[in-house]
Order: structure tokens, then sequence, then C-alpha cells
């Protein structure tokens, strides 16, 4: 039971990857891969041992076992991109792909079974699980040299993972463009990661290893101190996103110098509209305060003086599909490149930094004279309907559109003549 609860929190882990974080950073799905193929053997260990159903076993056994071999990989892949702070795979990275095929071939010999067949062979596990052993559903080698071979696999990788990550935090004086923050997070994180998958594969050696000669069954695994110690440190493994969730913005690095010189308050002229037609409604120049304030070292307080510039210089926000996946086309960096920019150095989220705007917008075509309606002045601020305008403009200001022109006609009259 512990390992089918196990596979489901992976599960959770590969959604959060897959339905949050695909946009923010692709890279991601390479660990998302690894944590499936490692759920798929979960699972296939899972039914054997408990004999649940003889239809979910007679798919999963021998189906599942090449994929497991991709674990190593995509884990390899997943580290090596990180490191390099980029999602590209290469034509080359299919060589990591041959024991798969390897491991493919040798179950040809169950896979060519009718499935009634493997029904019965699902059966037969189900009775004496030493029939996992049976050698006639192997074509090239049988069982336990096939576990001790995908155990050393694993750990092969892992020595390559880990000697990436030292060859790279060797150079850190080397690489001045990557936050230190995020250096440490993603050291912390790195480490952890692979320290625990090598303690996992190196128990799961020794339980292969304690199995070759005993009689294999449930009580078997569970008198096996190598097995409670493989589940041990496998749960923790299985969790692990969930104390390292800032890791799922990568590793951002920099392609541009730091600037020391942060503009807090940047003036930007208001009298563009977006509809030519409109043009006549212009309003006067404002400045628009920033909740931006310099971080230290950072070379990320370039790229996000940049994307401020670029804000109030051609007000994006105005448009009202504007998003953060825009950002990223336009300065052609990568879009958990910009999520850090507004989470680390503005301070501020992008949603609320773009709706802020959006109000000082209405505002100033609130104070202007036009014969805009207020559905108007929603649509040329940004808002893609009346009921998003006035929900946001109360959020923000404390007070409806009609209210803030009725307090600004009372302060206009209180002036003197």
């Amino acid at each position: 039971m512990s390992l089918l609860l196990l596979a489901l929190a992976k599960w959770i882990i590969i959604l959060i990857l897959l339905v949050y974080q695909h946009r923010r950073n692709s890279g991601n799905l390479l660990l998302a891969g690894g944590l499936l193929m490692m759920s798929l053997f979960d699972i296939n260990h899972y039914l054997a041992i408990s004999g649940i159903s003889k239809h979910l076993t007679a798919i999963f056994y021998l189906y599942s076992s090449p994929w497991v071999t991709l674990i190593g990989p995509f884990f390899y892949l997943y580290i090596r991109n990180t490191l390099a702070d980029q999602n590209r795979l290469y034509w080359m990275d299919l060589v990591h792909t041959i024991p798969f095929w390897l491991m493919w071939a040798n179950h040809i010999p169950y896979f060519e079974l009718p499935f009634d067949d493997k029904l019965a062979y699902a059966e037969q596990i189900h009775r004496d699980l030493n029939a996992v052993r049976e050698p006639s559903h192997y074509l090239l080698i049988g069982h336990f040299p096939l576990n001790i071979l995908r155990g050393l696999l694993s750990l092969g990788y892992l020595l390559a993972c880990g000697w990436r990550l030292y060859r790279y935090f060797r150079r850190i004086p080397e690489h001045p463009e990557v936050p230190l923050r995020q250096t440490k997070l993603t050291l912390r994180w790195l480490s952890f990661f692979i320290a625990t998958l090598t303690i996992v594969s190196v128990f799961y050696v020794l339980v292969v290893l304690d199995m070759k000669n005993k009689h294999l069954s449930a009580a078997s695994f569970q008198a096996s101190n190598a097995y409670v110690l493989l589940l041990v440190f496998y749960g923790p493994l299985s969790l692990s996103l969930l104390f390292f969730p800032e890791i799922l913005y990568g590793l951002p690095r920099a392609k541009t110098a730091i600037t020391n010189n942060p503009s807090t308050v940047i003036k930007t002229s208001l009298h563009k509209i977006i509809n030519p037609e409109d043009s006549k409604h212009e309003v006067e120049d404002v400045d628009i305060p920033q909740k931006h304030h310099p971080t230290e070292n950072d070379p990320f307080q370039e790229l996000a003086n940049r994307i401020l510039e670029y804000i109030h210089a051609d007000r994006p926000y105005l448009q009202p599909g504007f998003s953060v996946t825009d950002l990223s086309i336009q300065f052609e960096v990568p879009r958990h490149h910009i999520d850090y920019c507004f989470s680390r150095v503005m301070l501020e989220k992008f949603t609320e930094m773009r709706k802020r705007l959006r109000v000082e917008h209405a505002k100033s075509l609130l104070t202007a004279h036009h014969n805009l309606s207020m559905e108007g002045i929603g649509k040329e601020s940004g808002f893609a309907s009346k009921s998003s305008f006035f929900s946001s403009f109360r959020e923000v200001m404390g007070m409806t559109p009609a209210e803030f022109i009725r307090s600004t006609s009372e302060s206009a009259d209180m002036l003197p003549g």
C-alpha cells in the first residue's frame, strides 16, 4: 500500500508540473517524465505483490519494465538543462534511449503471448511471486541480472549528474550572471535530489542482491532491512518538490549587464489611445509610482528596468489579452525569467501591476473631458468587460468609478477661483 501512496504522490506532483508549470518552464517536463517512469515501477511492483487485479498485472508487468530504464536519462537531461538554463534536446540525446530499446527487445517473448496467456501468468504471479523469475519470458537476460543492470544504469546516470553539478558549482565565480539566491537554491535542490536518488538506487541494488536466493513474497520484502530503508528514502523523494516549490522557476540567467540606478518612478504619457478614432480623448501626462526596489547585485535588475520601460512607453497593458507570455516573446527570454523579474526584483505580481496601470489609465480618462461611457473607458483601459473594470477599480481605489468622479469634482470645487 505504501508504494501505491507514493505513486499517487508522484502523480500529484506530475500534474502540478504539467498543468501549472509547462509554460513557465518547459524544462520541468523532463522532471515530470522521470517521476512518471518511477510511478510506473511503483504501480507494477504494487500490483505484483498485492494481487489486486490480474488484468492490470497482465498489462503492467514487463510492459512497464522498458520505460523504467528512462528514469536515469530523464533526470540527467533535466539536470543538464537546468544547469545550462535551456530547454533544448539534441539528436544525440537519442543515445540515452538505447537501454529502453534493448529492454523492449528482451521482453518480446512476453509481448507476443496472447492476452489470455498473460492473464494466466498474472494469476500465477499472484499465487506465487517467484513466477516472475520464469526465464521463458526473457529473450536476452533473465530477471535477476536485468534488475541488477537496471539499478547500475540508474547509478551511472546519477554519478554523471553529480559530476555535472560538481563542475558547475566549482565555477560559480565564472557565472556572475546567475542570481546568487537562485544559485544557492539550485545547489540545495539538485544536491538533495541527486543524493536521495543515489541512496534509493543503492538500496534498490541491495534489495535485488538480498532477494536473489530467497523465496519472493510480500513478507520477505517487508522483512528485508534494505527494502525498509529503500522506502524510508523513497518517501521524501516523492514529495521533494513540495519542499522546494521555488525551483520550478528553473535557473534563470541574465544576458544583459547590471545597472545600479533603477528608477522607482517612471513618467509616462497617457495620451496614446488604442483606437485611432478616439485619439481626441487626450489626457495629461502622469507619474505612476512603481513598487520597484533595487535588489542587491541581482543581474535581472537591468531586464526588469527594460520591462518597465517597455510597459510604460508602449502601454501593452491596454490590450485585453496582455500576458507574461507577450513579455517573454517581446524580450526573447524564457517566461520564467519574466516571472523571476516580477517576483524577485520588482516585488509585485504581474497581474497586480497590470491591473494597477489599467486603473491609473482609467482614472486619467475619468478626469478628462470626453464623451466616453463607463464601458468605453473600461475597454480603453484594457479591461475585457465592464464588470472586471468596476471590480478592479474598486479593489485598487477603494471606490467605484462614479464615486471617484464625484470625489474629484468636489475637490475641484473647493479650489479657490
